[in-house]
């Protein structure tokens, strides 16, 4: 096994996993310009969408695991607030 230099770094979270990746400036701009970029979500996503008929927001957070109250927290409103958003 070798170490190849790159110019990326990897920065984990709290659980080890990665969690973002740093890139050169100019790269990401590349990234930025090429018609091929285009934003798109996930069929998970849409399926809970449009299959389960559940709104946009609701699809995403369950898309991520993630229950009502963690996302309150992250967003730094009580649970109800984000339900009603919800």
């Amino acid at each position: 096994m070798t170490n190849t230099p790159t110019s990326h770094q990897i920065i984990n979270g709290p659980d080890g996993a990665p969690l973002y990746v740093l890139i050169p400036y100019d790269e990401f701009m590349a990234a930025q310009e090429r018609p091929d970029h285009e934003v798109t979500l996930p069929h998970a996503v849409v399926e809970l969408a449009v299959v389960e008929d559940k709104g946009i927001v609701r699809a995403w957070r369950e898309h991520l695991g993630l229950t009502q109250d963690a996302v309150a927290k992250r967003l730094g409103i009580s649970q109800s607030a984000y339900a009603q958003m919800e």
